[in-house]
């Protein structure tokens, strides 16, 4: 090897340790890379629990309530109450099958026998029912006591006072257990059940 030779490879072997010595200082940085974030994971919805079914049935509406449903209405009339009244004792007398079913006394008797107070003990309307007063009688439009006349033990005339609230007057209403009303059956109801004069009977 010649000089020249010995003196290039000393400049090499030097120049290389110069830049082993200056990689060991400063280490290669490395590379980073952005990663986006993990988006997070969905909320799951999750559906509302339905109510309990209930334990109990609701109570179904009593034959008589359905029967009254448009009694004392006050679109409809004091006859058309009268009629739903009779339409209720004819349904009573039906399903309480029983001799004598029908109450022949006054109109607490028949009130209470509506409530459940019969032969069977079925009852046909609530005691909140707004065919009630307070008091518990069957009531008119005009919160007077229906008056019950019973020509049978299945035929039952029903009358109301009417607006004068006064029993045996002109504007009462009166129907009979055919379904006229009293001005139809003047003719053939004696006058010794509701007075001694024709007057009274118009």
């Amino acid at each position: 090897m010649t000089f020249r030779q010995k003196i290039a490879l000393g400049i090499l072997l030097i120049a290389s340790g110069i830049i082993a010595l200056v990689s060991n200082r400063n280490p290669p940085q490395k590379r980073v890379v952005n990663v986006p974030p993990t988006p997070p994971a969905s909320i799951a919805v999750v559906p509302p629990i339905p109510a309990p079914e209930p334990t109990e049935q609701m109570e179904t509406a009593l034959i008589g309530e359905e029967i009254l449903a448009d009694y004392l209405d006050p679109a409809g009339s004091a006859r058309a109450d009268l009629i739903l009244m009779s339409h209720l004792l004819i349904s009573f007398d039906t399903l309480v099958k029983a001799v004598d079913a029908l109450p022949l006394g006054a109109n607490g008797d028949i009130a209470d026998a509506f409530r459940g107070k019969n032969p069977v003990q079925m009852r046909f309307l609530p005691d909140d029912h707004k065919a009630f007063s307070a008091t518990g009688e069957l009531i008119d439009r005009w919160q007077s006591p229906l008056y019950f006349h019973a020509e049978s033990s299945d035929r039952i005339a029903i009358r109301s006072a009417g607006p004068d609230t006064v029993m045996w007057t002109e504007d009462d209403v009166h129907l009979e257990p055919d379904g006229q009303s009293f001005s139809e059956r003047t003719a053939l109801l004696p006058a010794s059940l509701y007075g001694d004069t024709d007057q009274e009977l118009k």
